[in-house]
């Protein structure tokens, strides 16, 4: 299982792929290009266009997919989660 929470780092994406076994879980969630409207984050380093992290992870299966503002703190975050599973 790979957790990955509040990080963007794009280049990670594939080793965290190569990373699981078949039948090996991912969970990742951090924030869309959204934010940088309320910020922060605020750079486009850190932050996921929508369906990028859907996109990263199309080979894989989806269990879970949602994007949008939720309510955490304050004004909310703009955030992209996602639960996958490596196939065989």
């Amino acid at each position: 299982m790979v957790l990955n929470f509040n990080y963007l780092q794009r280049s990670l994406v594939p080793q965290i792929k190569r990373t699981l076994r078949p039948g090996g879980w991912v969970i990742f969630e951090t924030y869309l290009t959204d934010q940088s409207k309320i910020g922060p984050p605020i750079s486009p380093d850190y932050l996921l266009l929508h369906n990028e992290l859907l996109d990263f992870f199309r080979d894989f299966r989806v269990l879970y997919y949602s994007e949008g503002k939720f309510l955490q703190s304050g004004e909310g975050e703009f955030r992209a989660r996602l639960l996958a599973q490596k196939g065989s």
